[in-house]
């Protein structure tokens, strides 16, 4: 018995080491590989060996959809892919940019974001009234012809509330978020304006070009076309077989 006892102890002892050894191994591989422990990569896509990681596309995507109720009414699966497409285009469009040297200045970027996003982006207009009541902003339209004022007073005070006698609570801090997320949109849609100029700048039509344009224009023809619509077709006058729905499988 006492033998049968030893073994028991030792054997109790051999699955805590055993145990203890797992669970290092799991915590391990979790913190050094960068996944959970249920095995979900934290990386969403790698484009040209640069991860998009969950964490920032997470951020793009709240940012997106939290204060844009016409976001919130769009296909969640449209508006994911919306948002990995602009990160993925953001990371090959900004390797052309550098070489390039193109870039925003700070100026640029308040004067787009003062000046016209109220003005050009309904999204921006209907976000920034929402965000007026809900943070009860001590701001108001004092010249409907300036209305770049209101936005600058607005971004004064959820950047400042405590020059305006509030202290930073949850919708403000949502607002905060909201405006650096629209100042990074404007950023690539500055540079993207750069690069297209640049780009459109390079490329101009030839003596050949021209009179070819000339020539297709200087055509005219007389047509009468009629439309028959799918929907009008009968069915049983256009049976489909079963070797003609092969070649077709089979060729796809």
């Amino acid at each position: 018995m006492a033998t049968l006892e030893k073994i028991r102890k030792k054997s109790v002892l051999l699955l805590v080491i055993i145990g203890a050894a797992l669970i290092a191994f799991i915590i391990g591989d979790f913190l050094n590989s960068g996944r959970s422990i249920f095995g979900n990569a934290t990386t969403v896509a790698n484009v040209d060996g640069e991860k998009i990681d969950y964490m920032q596309y997470q951020q793009r995507y709240s940012a997106l959809t939290e204060n844009n109720q016409q976001m919130r009414d769009t296909d969640p699966a449209i508006i994911q892919n919306q948002v990995l497409d602009q990160m993925i285009g953001e990371i090959l469009l900004n390797e052309e940019y550098d070489a390039l040297g193109i870039d925003v200045s700070d100026s640029e970027l308040s004067d787009y974001m003062f000046k016209y996003m109220l003005r050009q982006d309904q999204n921006f207009a209907q976000s920034l009234q929402y965000l007026l009541q809900a943070t009860q902003a001590p701001v108001e339209l004092k010249d409907p012809s300036k209305p770049e004022q209101l936005v600058q007073d607005f971004h004064a005070f959820i950047f400042n509330p405590a020059k305006f006698g509030r202290q930073e609570d949850e919708i403000i801090a949502q607002a905060k978020a909201w405006w650096l997320s629209n100042e990074q949109n404007a950023v690539e849609q500055l540079k993207q304006m750069k690069f297209g100029r640049l780009f459109g700048s390079m490329v101009a039509a030839n003596d050949l070009d021209r009179a070819a344009l000339n020539a297709d224009m200087a055509n005219s023809y007389t047509v009468r076309m009629v439309a028959v619509p799918y929907s009008s077709l009968d069915d049983k006058d256009y049976k489909v077989g079963e070797a003609e729905i092969k070649a077709v499988y089979e060729k796809e």
